[in-house]
């Protein structure tokens, strides 16, 4: 289940929004499905907080930027790793 973090417009953010972990809360109260929250998660460490609340997360448009702006495969795969760096080591936690 795709529980969207945030309304409004899709995109990067500078902070998580403060209604993505209660989001997240309701989603797994509610389904017995794997949750995953997406909208506005843009860095390891917001990924990291929403994670917390959910089963994984969707992080799209910070991607998706790295590959309109010409930084290429490379960096994309950078940054995923990046992401599943955080996620990792906070599941060791």
């Amino acid at each position: 289940m795709y529980g969207v973090s945030l309304m409004g417009v899709t995109g990067e953010r500078a902070t998580l929004a403060g209604e993505a972990v209660e989001m997240g809360r309701r989603c797994k109260a509610a389904s017995d499905m794997p949750i995953l929250l997406g909208v506005g998660i843009s860095t390891p460490e917001q990924a990291v907080a929403a994670a917390r609340a959910a089963d994984g997360v969707i992080v799209g448009s910070a991607l998706v930027r790295r590959v309109l702006t010409g930084e290429g495969p490379e960096e994309a795969g950078r940054f995923v790793a990046e992401l599943r760096a955080a996620l990792d080591a906070a599941a060791q936690d």
